[in-house]
């Protein structure tokens, strides 16, 4: 089969886990011999960025084009809030991108599209996917079709029934309308979308980052006598809780303990500062592959500390299977990956002290 994978992002520009389920998506099919190309997004390099280019990337043939707009996707944690509420519009409403995609699967014919986060390639992507006639299916990986920014934050649920909101919603509904088969890695999320209206005629599967979750099996803290050696792999952003996770055991873990951090993002700098001051704090930077499972297997516990509404984060499973606990806010599609007292635990989101007490539970054993 040839099969057409789209992301928003693919290496060397890569954000958060979306861009891992999808090379994971494109070894897969690679795996069983399909024929895969990528479509995905390129930095401005010139009008002639405007159309697109085909790569050679290890063996994956890759189209990347800059789809145009005020400013890239791959910059847009850098603009303020007023220029992205202009580039939102412009992206949802981008026929440069709607036709050079659709030139894409006309010359390329695809037996099957597979659609992940489309946000910087633009809403009309769907479009050109349901005009070249392919058969597509749709990957979801947070709430963006509800909220712009993809982060519900933890107490803001209220704001989702906002005019604003319910028409953004309204306009996703429309544009994304219903796939042949729409996957969420959490019921959490399909839930949430069903709930909303969304696919309505669609085929609904969910897989969890396509059955990468290990079975659930006790998972012990492996002992330490001396320090208490935690981990934080994740987007350096203040979404994502490292810095409250830094202040939390600052401020009250009594025991000795250490937090190796991995990852980068708009925060990096102010992590690099809190860690300048603080030996404790140990920041690598990001990390894939053997390097950053070596980081994981070197530490006691994963701790996953969202603030905001997770569907099904990849560094869950990418611990488990290494054998390290989990400990995780209990948010979104998390609780359906940790046993509490079998293979992690689950704290309330930005409870200090519930976070604690459930570190040391943990420990105690």
């Amino acid at each position: 089969m040839k099969i057409c994978v789209i992301n928003s992002l693919y290496p060397p520009f890569v954000r958060g886990g979306a861009e891992v389920v999808a090379q994971e998506d494109v070894a897969r099919h690679r795996a069983k011999g399909d024929d895969v190309f990528v479509i995905t997004v390129k930095p401005w390099g010139g009008w002639r960025s405007l159309c697109a280019r085909l790569e050679n990337q290890q063996g994956v043939r890759v189209y990347r084009f800059y789809p145009l707009n005020i400013f890239s996707f791959i910059t847009i944690d850098r603009h303020s809030w007023l220029t992205r509420i202009v580039w939102h519009f412009m992206d949802f409403f981008n026929l440069q991108s709607y036709f050079c995609i659709k030139k894409i699967l006309q010359k390329e014919q695809p037996d099957l599209v597979v659609s992940h986060n489309v946000k910087g390639l633009g809403y009309l992507t769907w479009s050109a996917i349901r005009h070249s006639g392919c058969r597509y299916q749709q990957v979801m990986h947070d709430v963006q079709l509800a909220v712009p920014s993809g982060l519900l934050h933890w107490g803001q649920e209220k704001k989702l029934s906002g005019s604003v909101y319910r028409l953004y919603a309204a306009l996703c509904r429309r544009l994304i309308g219903s796939p042949g088969e729409v996957i969420c890695p959490s019921q959490w999320l399909m839930d949430f979308y069903t709930s909303r209206g969304f696919f309505p005629r669609s085929k609904k599967t969910v897989s969890v980052a396509f059955g990468a979750l290990p079975p659930i099996t006790p998972l012990s803290v492996p002992p330490n006598l001396d320090t208490l050696r935690l981990v934080y792999v994740g987007q350096m952003a203040a979404h994502k809780g490292i810095e409250w996770l830094i202040h939390a055991l600052q401020e009250g873990l009594r025991v000795q303990w250490t937090l190796d951090i991995v990852g980068d993002g708009p925060r990096l700098g102010a992590v690099q500062t809190l860690a300048a001051a603080d030996s404790r704090l140990r920041v690598h930077g990001r990390l894939d592959g053997a390097a950053r499972d070596e980081v994981i297997r070197a530490g006691q516990i994963t701790v996953v500390p969202s603030l905001v509404y997770e569907n099904s984060p990849t560094i869950i499973p990418f611990s488990l299977s290494l054998g390290r606990p989990v400990l995780a806010a209990t948010i979104g599609g998390i609780p359906e990956m940790i046993a509490p007292g079998v293979n992690g635990w689950l704290f309330r989101p930005g409870d200090k002290n519930d976070f604690l007490r459930c570190l040391i539970q943990m420990i105690s054993g």
